[in-house]
């Protein structure tokens, strides 16, 4: 943190005395609380010689980082401790140093500091802004804060095609030349994660876990038989909710049997987490296998073979995975807190215009009851394609009676859901998108940096 801020100091140093202003930069954007010192001071630098650049800063995830100002200040990162005019709302409360704002008025948090010395604030989600950010760094971010959304440019037909040269098993449907979602499930769950670890370096850390799902040379063992696919992805974390969908896996098992959960997660550094999730996993023999290892092209296959996604994150200043899943036609079901609010539209209030289930956090029955339901909506579609009929049986596993009357109404409900997912996506969370967005939030910055400025 300290070399790159000294480094950066150094730079613009250079370009100034060399006559070099134009490249200098326009803008200055931070992204989380490392940065911070880095920003803060070249902003320094620029004001003492006369050149205004704005400084956005960006609230990724929380952490809460205190350190004593020793660590910003010219013995250490370089901001020097002059008179910095603190304000709020546009106008001035008082004229402190950089040393009592950090003490003083911020407490030695990094975040905080980033926050008051920032022209503008930023983070991945209004609801993230809103309630996490503004509650831990206070108002002082009112006026100057805006979200901007993460986005997604994952391609599904490119995807499909990579994964039917990465499997040469894999064979396009002779009518419209592309695999049925049900046969790639298949495919899945009884060959293809199989191939997993096969190809693992011995270096690989993942080695060191190996659970009841694994063969003896290190791959994962495929599921004995298909069936509907629940999918989960993220790291090994309380935040990210694996032991609340471990627990919701008795009930849904009881009423849809041949249920499969396939959980791709990042290793944690926490053996007793590891051990606590394995252990709980292989209760399931039949239904869960839990993989650590990296794979990409079954990662990806895995999203285009899945019936559900599961997120039953504590807490989410966005959760990029929701996108990923939309993208390839997953309906999620998510906890209602953070970004997923405003990614996933929930069926209950939006009918069947929705794209997934929301759910409150570590509630593992309503968490159930909301995998079971989608998961028969997805087999009434699957049947209803390959020219079957069991609607009002199947109708009647639904636990969520206004979702149960409309898989009822419509038989093709399923592939409504795959479609408002993947057209969510396109529409509101792609790259352009979120440059659209920045490129606002570095226009109001912009603004606010010269009437500061000017003041």
């Amino acid at each position: 943190m300290s070399l790159l801020a000294r480094t950066l100091r150094s730079y613009t140093e250079y370009l100034i005395s060399m006559g070099r202003t134009r490249e200098l930069p326009d803008l200055i954007h931070a992204h989380d609380w490392h940065m911070v010192p880095a920003g803060i001071l070249v902003k320094q630098r620029l004001r003492e010689s006369g050149v205004v650049v704005p400084l956005v800063f960006t609230v990724h995830l929380l952490s809460g980082v205190t350190l004593p100002w020793h660590y910003a200040s010219e013995d250490w990162c370089g901001i020097r401790d002059v008179q910095y005019p603190l304000r709020s709302d546009g106008k001035k409360v008082s004229t402190l140093k950089y040393s009592q704002v950090w003490r003083d008025v911020c407490r030695n948090s990094l975040e905080r500091f980033g926050c008051f010395t920032a022209d503008y604030v930023t983070s991945v989600s209004h609801t993230y802004l809103k309630n996490d950010v503004r509650n831990y760094v206070g108002d002082i971010i009112r006026g100057k804060s805006g979200h901007i959304y993460n986005g997604c440019d994952w391609n599904p037909a490119e995807i499909e095609s990579t994964l039917i040269t990465d499997f040469g098993e894999i064979k396009p449907n002779p009518i419209d030349g592309e695999p049925k979602r049900w046969d790639l499930r298949e495919y899945l769950l009884t060959k293809g994660i199989s191939k997993i670890g096969k190809e693992a370096e011995t270096k690989d850390p993942a080695r060191l876990h190996e659970d009841s799902s694994k063969r003896e040379n290190g791959s994962v063992e495929a599921f004995r038989s298909d069936g509907p696919l629940v999918l989960m992805t993220g790291r090994l974390s309380p935040q990210k909710g694996v032991d609340v969908l471990l627990d919701a896996i008795p009930p849904v098992c009881r009423v849809v049997p041949e249920t499969k959960f396939l959980l791709f997660l990042l290793p944690s550094n926490d053996s007793g987490a590891m051990s606590t999730t394995i252990g709980k996993a292989a209760k399931y023999p039949d239904n869960v296998r839990v993989i650590f290892r990296k794979h990409p092209s079954v990662y990806l296959l895995s999203h285009l073979a899945a019936d559900v996604y599961a997120m039953p994150s504590r807490s989410e200043p966005f959760g990029i995975s929701a996108l990923e899943a939309m993208i390839t036609g997953n309906p999620v079901v998510g906890t209602s807190v953070g970004g997923i609010t405003e990614t996933v539209l929930d069926m209950s209030t939006n009918g069947e215009s929705g794209t997934g289930i929301l759910v409150p956090p570590e509630n593992a029955t309503k968490l159930a009851d909301s995998l079971i339901s989608l998961l028969t909506i997805m087999q009434l579609d699957e049947l209803s394609q390959r020219g079957k009929e069991e609607r009002a049986r199947l109708s009647r596993k639904i636990p969520i009676e206004p979702i149960a009357r409309m898989a009822l109404q419509n038989r093709n409900l399923g592939s409504k859901l795959r479609e408002n997912c993947k057209n969510r996506v396109l529409k509101k969370f792609r790259w352009t998108n979120a440059g659209q967005m920045a490129l606002a939030r570095y226009s109001a910055a912009r603004v606010l940096a010269l009437k500061t400025f000017q003041k």
